[in-house]
């Protein structure tokens, strides 16, 4: 038997005899003319209450007469109302022992068994959790937003504090016991986490501890607006349209999922019909957008500011600051005008007056870039077919025909009328027969033309 203090010695030898043998195999019957039987009988009561004497006495009981498990803390009994909070008690403080009804009846009755534990030595307030941690409830606020009551909790006594190992404390991220759905606490509502971009755009700050509740505590603040991830693409199950998601309530619709790309946003889920209801389309993703005081423009995956956009046609449309948050912008500059290219094409394009103008030639196109080194942007197809095409920028000496007989000749950026068979076959030299390029008649407009040649 293992005795822990004097007092507890004390209690064993109160009277001047140890049983012997015979009053110890007689339980608590009469042994022989030398037995005594104080100690043995105390032995014997204490072990029919409390179990064994090697091991701590028991923290949960339950009455050999009754259903109820009780928790016991500081000699007083408190109810243990449902399974839930028993598993939780039991993985740290051991299974329920079975005790006379009498003793249980014997013990103070105090309030019920709540996940609400209160630490006396310092008055600190902890939610137990599933697996037996507890995790501190730092404010009266945060006792209050989650459905508690700063006096209604269980008074743990020091010794079964200590058994739950302490976790991160609880803050704005929780669950009912009887779903998997994440909520986060915001403005007094609860924010449905919808997916997992949105909870990967949230791990950081819940630091991987989202905190189970009871249903009623769960579920006690209204339901606000989900909380879909910033910087995310979604969709509402029935619909076509595709959003990009701002860092707010802001979203706005995206003409393709390669112009998304471009800018650098790629992330998608498909969401419930109604997730959107709470949210504000703002605008449309656009290949060039005003960000604030930038004109940027899509490229290879994030946004480049335009230097000098002042001269584009026709002006960008602006995009909401939240929206333009959630994507990269680089810190590197471009200068008009605009040149790009297609992922895998060889096709260089120039952006004038809103349409795309292939440039036939490397000579045009240093000559179109002011003679600069060259800085062409990447677009998906998706961002290449948004625009329409321009007139082209024709190699020097090509040949040109405009809905009529009338034939042309590109040189240094202009178009010269050949007015002669003569001055047709000098352009050409050996080339016969002269290729003449057909050309819908309303392009020449977009050209500048030079003086005719006549011989």
């Amino acid at each position: 038997m293992r005795i822990d203090n004097q007092a507890t010695a004390d209690l064993y030898y109160y009277t001047p005899y140890q049983p012997n043998a015979a009053a110890l195999r007689a339980g608590y019957g009469e042994g022989d003319g030398c037995s005594s039987y104080g100690n043995r009988n105390f032995y014997n009561y204490f072990t029919d209450w409390f179990g064994s004497t090697e091991t701590p006495a028991a923290a949960l009981i339950k009455a050999t007469d009754a259903n109820e498990i009780y928790l016991i803390s500081g000699g007083v009994r408190h109810h243990v109302v449902n399974s839930a909070d028993l598993a939780i008690f039991e993985a740290r403080l051991g299974t329920f022992r079975v005790v006379p009804s009498n003793y249980v009846s014997s013990l103070p009755l105090g309030n019920s068994a709540l996940r609400l534990a209160r630490d006396a030595r310092d008055g600190a307030m902890y939610l137990l959790q599933p697996g037996g941690t507890k995790h501190h409830l730092r404010s009266v606020e945060l006792v209050e937003r989650y459905g508690f009551r700063m006096d209604d909790y269980l008074a743990l006594s020091p010794s079964l504090v200590d058994k739950f190992p302490t976790g991160e404390a609880v803050g704005d991220f929780f669950r009912a016991e009887t779903s998997p759905d994440y909520y986060k606490w915001e403005a007094g509502s609860r924010r449905l986490i919808v997916n997992d971009l949105s909870w990967l755009s949230q791990r950081s700050a819940a630091r991987d501890f989202v905190a189970v509740m009871p249903e009623g505590n769960a579920y006690k603040a209204p339901v606000g607006v989900p909380l879909l991830a910033p910087g995310s693409l979604t969709r509402e199950a029935s619909s076509g349209d595709v959003y990009l998601v701002g860092t707010g309530l802001e979203i706005a619709r995206i003409p393709s999922f390669g112009t998304a790309a471009d800018a650098g946003v790629q992330a998608y889920r498909v969401v419930s019909d109604g997730v959107l209801a709470g949210y504000r389309p703002s605008g449309e993703l656009a290949p060039i957008m005003q960000c604030g005081s930038q004109t940027v423009v899509v490229d290879g995956g994030a946004l480049t500011p335009i230097a000098g956009a002042e001269t584009l046609q026709p002006r960008p449309a602006a995009l909401p600051s939240a929206l333009c948050a959630v994507m990269n912008i680089r810190g590197a500059s471009i200068t008009a005008p605009i040149l790009t290219k297609g992922i895998g094409a060889d096709a260089v394009y120039v952006l004038d007056a809103g349409k795309l103008r292939h440039i036939r030639s490397a000579e045009r196109l240093y000559s179109i870039n002011g003679n600069r080194p060259v800085k062409q942007l990447t677009w998906s197809p998706d961002t290449v077919k948004s625009f329409p095409l321009g007139a082209p920028h024709f190699a020097d000496n090509s040949f040109v025909s405009f809905g009529t007989a009338d034939i042309y000749v590109a040189q240094s950026g202009t178009l010269r009328h050949v007015l002669t068979t003569a001055a047709l076959l000098r352009l050409a030299g050996p080339r016969w027969p002269v290729p003449v390029e057909k050309r819908p008649a309303d392009e020449l407009a977009q050209y500048v033309l030079g003086e005719p040649v006549a011989q």
